[in-house]
């Protein structure tokens, strides 16, 4: 009804105004900006009615409303100022692309499209209005005709939005190798471009894992005036990547002058206090992952969970990433259970029956199920909290980590089946192995060995491996040898069932492994475990130190430099010729 009467005051009008708004049209501006965030309807539509037959007409009072409730979410409401500053100036380029700019927030990427294309009619090298529409065709999945427009904006002007929109692009669709030679094309034309030195470093970084590479660029941009948020970000996981944490830690609080607050800059800057064990510090900014579009949700929303005592009610534990991630902050399920009672554990399904084993005060449920509006295990939850951010209340010192050797429960039947079956296999050490972590996009490459470089290992006599990788092949190159050559055992039912997984794990004399999630189950079960760590590895294995404060069992083995995996394969394997010494001379002894 109020756009219904906002048009027709419209079509009535004989004065019409290109200026900026009168004084009482600023004061109904003014007036409409304080009830806006309030959610005053009824008094915002009686301004917004004012506005409408103030007198003269003004295109620009109801441009300047539209942006205010645009930029507070009120989108129909905008779209109807735009559209009625249209009315009055058909052919005014910055309304029809802020009307854009509404329809593609709602999703009406048909008609945003056509008004980003009557704007470019009237200012066809304009920039900004070119990055708009190739923005609204991402998000309506045109990637293509996007990617196109990118690139003559980038052909045409070079400038650093055009390259950082093309490039973002070009990563997200996962073809980081043209994003790569975009940037080398234009830095041969243009040597000192920012914006392609911050780009490729990214590429560096992120794609290819070469931090040195990639600070050179970051640093050859900031040589070059270009300053981001983003590149002081990037130039902190470099230098993270490196193991200089402290000047990681300075070039984040660079970002984060630029833009207070910027999450991705804090939540970098926590894994680098995590790394270097700076718990208390670093818990409350690792909050900030909690803010990433691709993040687990929790199976209902209820309200977060603040840590004071809430020994009556319900609380709901959800788990948030990886499986290695809930196995590790599950060690902080015991200290919760003792402050809260009752609580509704939802994992991911592969760990359901082990975490109910493990913690039979809780009720424990797999995601699909508890995602079940019936479900009744959450009917009575009255708050939640992701089982990440339990470490912020039960870690926050080296000296709050429990020292137990382990928290997590085999199936005691299971276990004793595969204890018979490595009996048979005879004498000897028998060593889980994993040698492959990761994804292509989370350091795989950083983090894995190829067999053959673990030969030294595979050569001991006496010892038998067993095989813990869980995406590897009985016909796989380099196993299939093995497994003719009776030094690796591969059965297929304990990698195709998590639980089976624990139980053989847990029977195991030892399990060595890069970091990857059997060294997080290993070392949760409580059995002794090697780790095989890239000179810097992620967060959860610090910077320095054998040491892993969430387990006790678990031994870590470094890079000294960075691919070097030669002197840590030759000190896993001596300090394994020493635990079959050791196992030799107990049998000994008790014979």
């Amino acid at each position: 009804m109020l756009a219904r009467m906002l048009r027709t005051a419209f079509t009535r009008r004989r004065r019409l105004s290109h200026a900026e708004p009168t004084a009482e049209q600023n004061r109904l501006l003014e007036q409409a900006a304080g009830v806006v965030e309030g959610g005053q309807t009824e008094r915002l539509n009686s301004i917004l009615a004012a506005a409408a037959n103030s007198q003269p007409a003004s295109s620009a009072l109801h441009r300047s409303l539209g942006s205010l409730l645009g930029r507070n979410g009120r989108f129909d409401l905008a779209r109807e100022q735009f559209e009625l500053a249209l009315v009055l100036e058909p052919d005014h380029p910055g309304a029809l692309t802020d009307l854009g700019n509404v329809h593609g927030l709602a999703g009406r990427y048909d008609e945003a499209e056509a008004c980003y294309r009557r704007a470019l009619a009237l200012k066809p090298n304009d920039e900004a209005i070119g990055l708009n529409l190739a923005s609204m065709q991402i998000r309506a999945g045109r990637h293509e005709p996007a990617l196109d427009r990118l690139r003559g904006l980038v052909e045409a002007n070079g400038t650093p939005q055009a390259v950082e929109a093309l490039c973002n692009q070009l990563d997200r669709l996962g073809r980081s190798d043209e994003a790569r030679e975009t940037c080398l094309r234009l830095l041969a034309r243009q040597p000192h471009h920012g914006a392609a030195h911050a780009a490729l470093g990214f590429v560096r970084l992120k794609r290819e894992f070469r931090p040195h590479e990639a600070l050179e660029h970051f640093e050859r941009a900031l040589a070059a005036g270009y300053r981001t948020t983003h590149l002081f970000s990037n130039r902190g996981i470099a230098l993270q990547d490196l193991g200089r944490l402290d000047e990681a830690i300075a070039s984040y609080d660079e970002a984060l002058v630029l833009t207070p607050g910027d999450p991705l800059a804090r939540f970098h800057s926590s894994l680098a206090l995590l790394m270097r064990g700076d718990f208390e510090s670093g818990w409350p900014d690792y909050e900030q992952r909690l803010v990433s579009e691709g993040r687990q949700l929790p199976p209902r929303q209820l309200p977060v969970w603040d840590g004071k005592p809430f020994p009556e009610g319900k609380l709901l534990v959800y788990g948030e990433q990886g499986i290695g991630d809930e196995i590790m902050f599950a060690s902080c399920l015991p200290d919760l259970l003792a402050q809260c009672p009752r609580v509704a554990l939802v994992c991911t399904a592969k760990l359901e029956p082990i975490f109910r084993r493990s913690f039979p005060q809780a009720q424990v449920a797999a995601f699909e199920s508890a995602r079940d509006p019936g479900a009744a295990l959450l009917a009575d939850a009255q708050k939640m909290i992701p089982i990440g951010s339990l470490p912020l209340l039960y870690r926050r010192s080296r000296d709050r980590f429990p020292r137990h050797d382990g928290y997590l429960r085999a199936d005691p039947v299971l276990a004793r089946a595969y204890r018979d079956r490595l009996d048979a296999l005879g004498p000897g050490l028998k060593i889980g192995l994993s040698w492959r972590g990761g994804t292509d996009r989370s350091r795989r490459g950083l983090r894995s060995l190829d067999l053959d470089q673990l030969a030294p290992v595979l050569g001991m006599p006496g010892a038998r491996f067993i095989n813990l990788q869980y995406d590897s092949r009985e016909d796989e190159p380099g196993v299939a040898g093995l497994l003719a050559a009776g030094i690796l055992v591969h059965w297929q039912d304990a990698l195709d069932d998590y639980d089976r997984t624990a139980a053989l794990v847990s029977s195991l004399d030892v399990v060595v492994s890069v970091c990857t999630a059997v060294i997080h189950l290993a070392g949760a079960l409580g059995r002794p475990t090697l780790v095989m760590a890239p000179f810097s590895p992620e967060w959860r294995y610090g910077i320095a130190g054998h040491e892993m404060p969430w387990y006790p069992m678990v031994h870590i083995e470094r890079q000294n430099s960075p691919s070097d995996w030669t002197p840590v394969v030759s000190v896993v394997r001596e300090r394994l010729l020493a635990m079959s010494t050791r196992t030799e001379n107990t049998s000994l002894h008790g014979a």
